[in-house]
């Protein structure tokens, strides 16, 4: 739901919580609405639980998931972020969402989203092959990486839902090609 670049083992609390059960707070959230897929990590890809299912009630509160409404929410509070965190906000929620309907695990997802020896992850791959096909058919402006850092600042007013578009576009056939194997 969260593209949290500094989600780590220490910045997680763990507090004993009612009738002596343990909790794990998170903590730190200063990353965790960046503006691009690029530093994606999560300490908790390699836990055991992260490759257990998600129970009903989890899949249900995923379903629900709104991301429009919160963050209505957040600028209901004076929060505003800038276009392209929100459109890593909106595409993060997007893939959480259709990767539990497709049954992935946390594992899964945290998979696609996250780097593995720095090579690019599936989610910046797509983020980039989306981003070669409006920066194509616009007639604005080239939209164009920096590095290895993928840019999304540039994609803004109509360009926005063509983005999310191809993404959704992009995302269904990947979870096509994954369900195949």
């Amino acid at each position: 739901r969260l593209a949290n670049t500094d989600r780590n083992g220490s910045n997680v609390l763990v507090n004993n919580g009612k009738d002596s059960h343990w909790a794990l707070v998170p903590i730190d959230h200063g990353y965790c609405l960046p503006g691009s897929f690029a530093d994606v990590f999560f300490d908790w890809l390699y836990w055991p639980q992260a490759k257990e299912p998600f129970d009903e009630a989890a899949r249900e509160y995923i379903t629900n998931l709104d991301p429009e409404k919160d963050l209505e929410v957040l600028v209901s509070h004076g929060i505003t972020l800038r276009a392209e965190c929100e459109l890593v906000f909106r595409i993060c929620n997007m893939v959480l969402q259709m990767g539990v309907k497709q049954g992935l695990c946390a594992f899964d997802l945290g998979s696609i989203m996250c780097r593995e020896m720095r090579q690019q992850s599936v989610l910046e791959k797509l983020s980039r092959r989306a981003l070669n096909a409006i920066s194509a058919e616009s007639d604005g402006p080239h939209i164009q990486g920096t590095g290895s850092k993928i840019q999304l600042s540039e994609v803004k007013g109509p360009l926005q839902d063509l983005y999310i578009r191809k993404m959704r576009n992009l995302f269904e056939e990947y979870l096509s090609e994954i369900a195949e194997h």
